[in-house]
């Protein structure tokens, strides 16, 4: 069971993948972004004016950056034992599981429920000829449902 604070950053549970129950993931410092935009209509009054009624807050929209790498180390100083390819399979996973809304925990422990916008990998090869690893740094977009 992931848990923010131990062995994640963030967590995500879906219907159709790992059994419905939540998977952590840890994410690039610095990349966690959370937006809530105004919903505001302009009208234009008897008197020609432009006036602006607040109808209210807007879904919230997450982005961050989440790291598919070999041997990060738990917050504890542990090892974790996911590799690369399994973070990064993991949060496809979660991607391909068309109209089904997901759970998502923020690194502050609220929950939302969710879909994903978009997905962006970032390929990081390194290494010799032949002997070399790949990593990838994911770019997820979310949106509240």
């Amino acid at each position: 069971m992931a848990t923010i604070g131990v062995d994640c950053n963030v967590t995500l549970a879906g219907p159709n993948v790992n059994g419905g129950a939540a998977v952590g993931f840890y994410l690039k410092p610095g990349s966690f972004t959370m937006t809530q935009p105004r919903h505001v209509q302009a009208r234009r009054t008897a008197a020609g004016t432009v006036s602006y009624v607040e109808n209210g807050l807007g879904k919230r929209e997450f982005a961050f950056v989440v790291l598919c790498r070999d041997k990060i180390r738990n917050l504890d100083g542990t090892d974790n034992a996911t590799t690369a390819r399994q973070w990064r399979d993991r949060l496809w996973e979660f991607y391909a599981s068309l109209n089904a809304g997901l759970t998502f925990v923020d690194p502050l422990g609220d929950s939302y429920r969710v879909r994903f916008a978009a997905c962006e990998d970032r390929i990081i090869p390194f290494g010799k000829a032949k002997l070399w690893v790949l990593e990838w740094e994911t770019r997820v977009e979310l949106r509240e449902v």
